[in-house]
């Protein structure tokens, strides 16, 4: 089960993504006002977050990554894809980072795939199913992560994120999955490749 189908969850990462807003906010504020604001924003947020005993730091870097993630994945209209090669060949040439990732996840048995066929006929480990299959576990809620606590708080430092997606269980078609766990380390990384890419493509 996805960590976001946690309701307590779910809680501490909105108190995440407000406080990550706010600091910024202050911070970059044009204004006094503006800055003051914000700074009382802040205060209030890290009461309540205080009172819930969650961890309060002075940035989440990957509550950040993960939002943006999403923006930069489940937002796009369908075409965009089109742009994604569809060929196993070209995720080494074109997302290096990514494909290091995934070798790495094989190597320690954390990547797993029993898709029979992908989008626009697209192979196993091409950039285009790859990235597809993260985008539906950002969309439908698949994603977990490591340590797994039912909570953010209290794990010291979450250490991986888990991507999963699969068929659903009314489907006609056979049982089809996909897990791929990225470690934080190289989450940056790859979040930035992705952009990069999308930063370059014609069209």
């Amino acid at each position: 089960m996805s960590e976001f189908q946690n309701i307590h969850f779910v809680k501490e990462f909105a108190y995440r993504t407000k406080l990550n807003y706010y600091r910024q906010q202050e911070r970059y504020a044009r204004t006094e006002d503006a800055r003051s604001k914000a700074k009382m924003k802040v205060g209030s947020i890290e009461r309540e977050m205080a009172n819930k005993q969650f961890d309060i730091s002075e940035y989440y870097e990957v509550t950040d990554l993960l939002n943006s993630l999403v923006g930069l994945l489940v937002f796009p209209e369908e075409n965009v894809f089109d742009h994604i090669p569809k060929f196993e060949r070209d995720l080494k040439k074109e997302f290096p980072i990514l494909h290091k990732c995934i070798e790495k996840a094989e190597k320690e048995g954390f990547y797993k795939y029993s898709y029979l066929t992908e989008p626009y006929g697209a192979d196993e480990k091409s950039p285009l199913a790859i990235i597809n299959h993260i985008r539906n576990s950002l969309a439908h809620f698949r994603i977990m992560i490591e340590p797994i606590s039912g909570k953010i708080s209290g794990t010291n430092q979450i250490v991986a994120i888990i991507f999963k997606d699969q068929r659903p269980p009314n489907s006609k078609k056979p049982r089809e999955y996909f897990s791929l766990k990225i470690d934080v380390t190289d989450l940056e990384d790859v979040v930035m490749e992705i952009c990069d890419y999308l930063i370059n493509v014609n069209g």
